[in-house]
């Protein structure tokens, strides 16, 4: 049965007074249910760390999108004589004619 917030605050409580009370001594596994709520805790913690970041991805990407959208696609001008033009194909380079 997981632990209350208020029964855990009442644990917790009588641990600081350096006095035992009954909230410690009615419950048998004060360890495991402190332990269990710390593991909600952190398993809580990082959903909203994954939601987050998930979010942030998501407003990355659609904020991309809006920007690239309706741009023209332009075609370069060769200006690179290493990559276009056929003064250097294979058969220019080697002299063949036909």
């Amino acid at each position: 049965m997981p632990l209350s917030d208020t029964k855990l605050d009442a644990m917790l409580a009588s641990l600081r007074a350096d006095q035992s009370t009954e909230a410690l001594a009615s419950d048998d596994g004060f360890h495991n249910d402190v332990w269990l709520r710390v593991g909600e805790m952190n398993s809580s913690r990082l959903s909203r760390q994954k939601s987050l970041l998930a979010a942030l991805m998501f407003v990355t990407a659609l904020g991309a999108g809006f920007g690239t959208a309706d741009q023209p696609a332009l075609a370069m001008n060769q200006t690179s004589p290493l990559i276009g033009g056929a003064d250097y194909s294979p058969a220019n380079l080697l002299h063949v004619s036909q």
